[in-house]
């Protein structure tokens, strides 16, 4: 799987400070951060990815955990979470490594997902709107 820093670019800006913020991109052998599992993320990561809503060219393909030895632990669809002027991207192995690798996302990402709207509804396009238009990335929402 890609590895990529938490908070960091994941595609890279256009001009100014990177919009779209990568979290869970992990990796063997790169550290991260672990922690117990906090139910109420976890649970709303897991209705939000239960059917993700995908926008854009920007899928960075079929992920698989090399962080343990179950070879069956795959995932291809990624999140977009709307935050304060950023949208977070996550891979959906985000659930395994919360569960099974104490990984603990960064708290301005669970805050985020905590007031998540409904993918796909009119309030969670309106979170998005503003981030895709700042970053040169209307076409994703036609």
């Amino acid at each position: 799987m890609t590895w990529i820093k938490n908070l960091s670019a994941y595609v890279k800006p256009f001009d100014g400070a990177p919009l779209l913020l990568a979290v869970g991109w992990l990796s063997g052998g790169k550290p991260y951060t672990k922690g117990p599992l906090d139910p109420s993320v976890y649970n709303k990561l897991s209705e939000l990815l239960a059917a993700p809503w995908e926008f854009g060219p920007h899928s960075l393909g079929f992920h698989t955990c090399d962080l343990c030895n179950e070879p069956h632990r795959t995932g291809v669809r990624n999140l977009y979470v709307p935050g304060c002027e950023v949208l977070y991207v996550c891979p959906e192995l985000i659930l395994h490594y919360m569960a099974d690798h104490e990984y603990a996302p960064p708290v301005q990402f669970c805050n985020a997902i905590l007031v998540c709207p409904s993918l796909g509804s009119e309030e969670y396009l309106e979170a998005v709107e503003p981030i895709c238009r700042k970053a040169h990335l209307l076409s994703w929402l036609e």
